[in-house]
């Protein structure tokens, strides 16, 4: 689906490890609803047309990211907490990021990368 998109995969990565946790239904279900969110706003912002755009969707999923920090934090998860600390980094520097004009996709294509962390290819999977 997205090629070479280093937060999205990270994200993807969270989302599964956060569905292997253990705990009460109310903070599972939480849980579960903040790291999809974070997954599926870095999908939806990357096919956004306007560097605005893709950065107001980066920046919901930052909210998320944010959430199930605190939940990962709440329930000693320091293992995932440090996956989630990566993906709040990327998705920070994409939300910040004044040169972000092109989709992640495009940007590959043209070989720019300006917000390298976040766009390159994980090397290990």
């Amino acid at each position: 689906m997205l090629k070479n998109f280093r937060t999205f995969d990270l994200a993807v990565q969270l989302y599964r490890g956060c569905e292997q946790i253990h705990t009460k239904p109310y903070l599972k279900d939480q849980l579960m609803r903040a790291s999809l969110s974070i997954v599926l706003n870095t999908s939806e912002g990357s096919a956004k047309p306007t560097a605005k755009d893709r950065r107001r969707f980066y920046g919901i999923a930052l909210g998320s990211c944010r959430e199930v920090q605190a939940l990962l934090m709440l329930l000693k998860q320091d293992t995932l907490f440090q996956l989630s600390d990566q993906v709040g980094g990327c998705l920070y520097k994409l939300t910040h990021s004044h040169s972000l004009t092109q989709g992640p996709d495009r940007l590959q294509k043209r070989g720019r990368f300006p917000v390298s962390c976040c766009l390159t290819p994980l090397l290990f999977k």
